[in-house]
């Protein structure tokens, strides 16, 4: 089993300077069509993996398993291009953190479990 941090640990984009040159070399409007391209194979992705539960063997259910963290790896890409490009004014991390927190209220019970696993692992 993993360790609680790996459960928890969210890729992050370690050389952005890459991505904005990508911008500029490939411009705005293809950007986001390869957006759209990458957005569009990690569902297909995910459709593919949910229609193999109980069809497939274990080799087959992890290889489309890794595809599905290939084409997220894809996804985050050109999310943190989309950030770049649309983001002006910031305004994307309040929104995340306001999302979050609803989630959160909406969770009731499940994120009193929640709190209370990680009271319980030694994490606050």
């Amino acid at each position: 089993m993993r360790k609680r941090e790996e459960e928890n640990h969210l890729p992050e984009i370690k050389r952005p300077e890459v991505l904005k040159a990508a911008i500029s070399t490939y411009g705005e409007k293809a950007q986001a069509d390869m957006a759209l391209e990458e957005m569009s194979e990690l569902a297909k992705a995910v459709l593919k993996f949910r229609r193999a539960t109980g069809k497939a063997d274990d080799e087959e259910r992890e290889r489309l398993r890794e595809n599905i963290v290939e084409e997220t790896a894809d996804v985050m890409i050109m999310l943190a291009q989309m950030i770049m490009l649309y983001d002006r004014d910031n305004k994307i991390q309040s929104i995340v953190d306001y999302k979050v927190n609803r989630l959160y209220e909406r969770l009731g019970i499940a994120g009193k479990v929640l709190a209370e696993g990680r009271r319980q692992d030694g994490d606050e």
